[in-house]
């Protein structure tokens, strides 16, 4: 659908998915972390921070930035999906959503809270994000998880959720790029591949040693 009009998220709308998805979120001891994920869509990242948060690799109590977690809570958006269907609301609900999960990981850094930024480091904002998490305080660690982009596209449209296949080839090119200067900023980065599934998160060379393998 061309000239797509942005949905408005309303304060109350914002209040019930603060209360959802961050108040209950606590900071832990020590120096607070922010476990950043890399990889394109259908990578595997969401079910990299599932499997590590059962494993409580990562933190409970946790702030977990994505903004399709942002979405899921949003009625008025399962309302567009059902009437629109799942590409036309998507587009829609998008950047409002990214823009208020943006806003609740500032709520989060400013409460010092373990933040698991479940996102594809592909944006340039990702870059203002970390930084200003670094200014906080925050140790950086990144976990990238590579896949075959072909693998990706076919993940993606196998899921409810529409992804266009097109951004996720582009994802790819810009990942490939600023993996780059985001490993250069982190005090650790491990690398693992998710591209066979019946052998998932392969540990890779990586700057620094994971126990994830040893959290089962």
């Amino acid at each position: 659908m061309q000239n797509m009009p942005e949905a408005v998220i309303d304060s109350a709308t914002k209040a019930h998915v603060r209360a959802v998805l961050l108040d209950a979120c606590v900071a832990g001891t020590g120096t607070p972390t922010v476990y950043a994920l890399a990889g394109i869509p259908g990578a595997g990242k969401t079910t990299f921070v599932r499997d590590a948060l059962a494993r409580r690799y990562f933190p409970q109590g946790a702030f977990i930035l994505n903004p399709d977690l942002v979405m899921e809570c949003i009625p008025a958006y399962h309302a567009d999906r059902a009437s629109m269907g799942p590409e036309d609301a998507f587009l829609k609900w998008e950047m409002p959503t990214r823009t208020l999960a943006y806003e609740l990981v500032a709520q989060a850094g400013a409460k010092g809270v373990p933040i698991i930024k479940d996102m594809g480091l592909v944006r340039a904002e990702n870059w203002r994000i970390l930084m200003d998490l670094r200014a906080k305080g925050y140790k950086i660690i990144i976990h990238h998880i590579i896949c075959d982009v072909n693998e990706a596209v076919r993940r993606c449209a196998t899921r409810e959720r529409h992804f266009p296949a097109q951004r996720i080839y582009e994802r790819a090119r810009e990942l490939d790029v600023l993996m780059a200067e985001f490993s250069g900023i982190a005090d650790k980065v491990y690398r693992f591949n998710n591209t066979d599934l019946e052998n998932p998160f392969v540990p890779l060379p990586s700057q620094s040693h994971s126990d994830f393998l040893k959290t089962a």
